[in-house]
Formats: C-alpha cells, sequence, structure tokens
C-alpha cells in the first residue's frame, strides 16, 4: 500500500475545500493524486467495518465464554455495522463508482487496467503532475 492510502493531514484541507465547493461551485475543487478522499474514506470504512465485525461475530460465535452484558452489547454494534455496511454499498459505493455521471455506465478502467492520460489528467491531478515531472526527469538527465 503506497502512503498515499493513508490518512494525512492534507486530508482535512481537502475536505474543507470541498464541502467550499460543493456549497459554492466557483470555488475550485480539491485536486487529489492517485487517490480521492472518496477512495480513502471508502478504503477505511470497508477495513473498519471488517474488523467490528469479525471481533463482534467472534463474540457472538463463543457466547459461552463471555458475560451477558458484553454479548448483548456485540450484538447491537454487529446488527447496526452490517446494517450500515450495506447503506454504505448501496448508496456511497455505487454512487462513486457506478452511477456518478462522469463514469456512469462503467467506467473501464478496472477491466484495462488502464487509465488514459486524459482521464489521469482529469480525474487525478496531482498523480499526472508527478508522472509528467518524473517523465520529463527521465528524458532530460541532466
Amino acid at each position: 500500500m503506497s502512503g498515499e492510502f493513508l490518512p494525512q493531514k492534507q486530508n482535512a484541507a481537502d475536505l474543507r475545500q470541498m464541502i467550499r465547493h460543493y456549497l459554492n461551485p466557483e470555488t475550485p475543487a480539491p485536486q487529489f493524486g492517485w487517490y480521492s478522499d472518496v477512495e480513502k474514506v471508502e478504503y477505511w470504512a470497508l477495513v473498519w467495518g471488517v474488523a467490528i465485525m469479525t471481533i463482534t461475530g467472534f463474540l457472538l460465535w463463543f457466547e459461552s465464554l463471555f458475560p451477558r452484558l458484553l454479548l448483548d452489547v456485540a450484538t447491537v454494534i454487529h446488527r447496526y455495522e452490517a446494517i450500515l455496511a450495506v447503506l454504505a454499498i448501496i448508496v456511497w459505493h455505487f454512487y462513486h463508482v457506478h452511477w456518478r455521471p462522469e463514469v456512469f455506465r462503467m467506467n473501464p478502467v478496472w477491466l484495462r487496467g488502464r487509465i488514459s492520460v486524459e482521464e489521469l489528467r482529469r480525474h487525478h491531478p496531482l498523480a499526472y503532475q508527478t508522472l509528467m515531472h518524473n517523465l520529463q526527469k527521465a528524458n532530460n538527465p541532466s
């Protein structure tokens, strides 16, 4: 996993800028590298959800080893995490990956394993700039 996928201070600034952009479309949207904040949130929500479901699932699976109060709390957490996961998939993931106007019907990147230069420049401008800078350095090794 690249370090860019980990939460960083810049994510908070990007979130503030994105909210400003949503409230006033004339305000520029934040620029992202390989991963947008939406992609990071979706990934870390998956990691968090798997951890919560695993821990509470094991508590419920081995119910004879734990006190009733702990099992009741684990049941509530397990149930609501499952509901949250389903809603996150249906609302968050489906919109951002499948139904967003820029990608609707389907973004073929997942099939091809490649992204066009134009799409890279438009959706991942910081990654595009880094690649162009590295390409320029490789072509001009002075």
